[in-house]
């Protein structure tokens, strides 16, 4: 689990759970935008129908999930698809090294009750939208759809991160 970024070991201090502050998921997102355009870029020369079918149905199944664990796990699968279709393995790695910690604390802020269930939704249904721009559009556009589906995201961590943050903090 530490080297999928989910806890942090500290030979001092043991193992917890990864607690992220809102100037690193800030710092993991602009690396993230950069890596993941060009592993969008690499992927889609080398998506085959069956592979069109496979991302479909992956879609599928994230959409149709109210479970915010199932969530985020089906859209960490989805995006490290993605990665792996890039054909670069020293990407897929650096993609899932420096995205794990960020998926970890979704999973953890979308099971919260404090977190803002609106804001949760809102993100339902975009990942249909970046799919098809990624299947059918050309490259330039399947790159700029992925940079606007990871700043979405970046919106809605600014909005409310630190609220999360500091409603955990006080309790």
């Amino acid at each position: 689990m530490a080297s999928d970024g989910f806890v942090v070991q500290n030979s001092y201090k043991g193992t917890h759970v990864v607690k992220l502050h809102s100037k690193e998921v800030n710092e993991i997102l602009t690396v993230r935008i950069a890596l993941e355009a060009e592993a969008v870029r690499l992927a889609k020369p080398n998506i085959t129908d069956e592979i069109k079918t496979e991302l479909r149905g992956m879609i599928e199944k994230l959409e149709a999930t109210n479970d915010p664990h199932a969530h985020v796990e089906q859209d960490f699968m989805f995006h490290q698809r993605l990665w792996e279709l890039s054909g670069n393995e020293t990407l897929k790695r650096t993609l899932i090294h420096v995205t794990a910690p960020l998926f970890a604390m979704s999973t953890i802020i979308r099971d919260s009750k404090r977190f803002n269930k609106e804001s949760s939704e809102a993100q339902f249904g975009e990942h249909e939208k970046l799919l098809e721009a990624i299947l059918e559009g050309e490259t330039e556009e399947a790159v700029e759809a992925m940079r606007t589906h990871i700043e979405r995201n970046r919106k809605v961590v600014g909005e409310n991160f630190d609220k999360f943050l500091e409603a955990i903090s006080n309790s």
